[in-house]
């Protein structure tokens, strides 16, 4: 089954995680990593999940109800009666479900992902094997160092340095490409940010400046 890759912004948003074992605590540690406002239902809860700030918890067995106001769910339970009930709740409510290890019963599956700042990259086998998801990942780890956090970042700061200034949009494109060239990745790694970043600002510069001569 092929699924269609999007990144979805949950910051401040609701999700629903019905299940309280080690596999929901999981799964709500990387919810509140991206800022999601959590509610977990289950009647028995892991220690762990228990003690984590943030997370609004319902110590019972789960109800349709609980859907309410949530932008997805996640069902990580042993029950297969419950996995499937809220599965078909979540569809009924028009909501993306997540029931673990049961991908017929998921309208949307996890990748295996790692970061580096503002770069995030996945791999995901459409659900068949996570572990061979997880291999890609951590080949693509080692493929990509710190230094690409700290570029990306970069490149944001100076996006917005540019948007404001009076070159056109197609000397920003071109601005832009030269920003994103791998030898500044190289001055970050070899002599670090600041570096880069006077590098950066010099490529700025000198557009502003033929802009500059060619409009008088």
């Amino acid at each position: 089954m092929k699924h269609f890759p999007i990144n979805v912004n949950i910051t401040d948003r609701l999700t629903l995680v019905v299940g309280g074992g080690n596999i929901a605590c999981r799964k709500v540690q990387s919810l509140l990593e991206y800022g999601a406002k959590v509610r977990v239902v289950a009647p028995d809860i892991v220690d762990e999940l228990a003690g984590m700030g943030g997370v609004e918890l319902i110590k019972r067995e789960y109800r349709q109800g609980d859907m309410e106001g949530a932008c997805l769910v996640i069902c990580a339970t042993s029950s297969e009666e419950v996995n499937r009930t809220v599965h078909e709740h979540a569809l009924a409510a028009g909501l993306l479900v997540n029931v673990v290890d049961q991908p017929h019963l998921c309208t949307f599956i996890f990748p295996s992902v790692f970061s580096r700042g503002d770069l995030l990259i996945s791999a995901s086998t459409g659900g068949a094997s996570p572990t061979v998801a997880k291999q890609v990942r951590h080949k693509l780890d080692s493929a990509f160092g710190p230094e690409w956090g700290e570029h990306i970042q970069l490149l944001g700061e100076i996006r917005a340095e540019l948007k404001e200034s009076s070159l056109d949009i197609e000397a920003r494109s071109q601005v832009a490409k030269k920003l994103a060239e791998p030898y500044i990745r190289e001055i970050i790694r070899a002599e670090g940010i600041e570096k880069a970043r006077a590098a950066a600002q010099q490529i700025v510069d000198e557009a502003l400046g033929q802009a500059d001569q060619s409009s008088r």
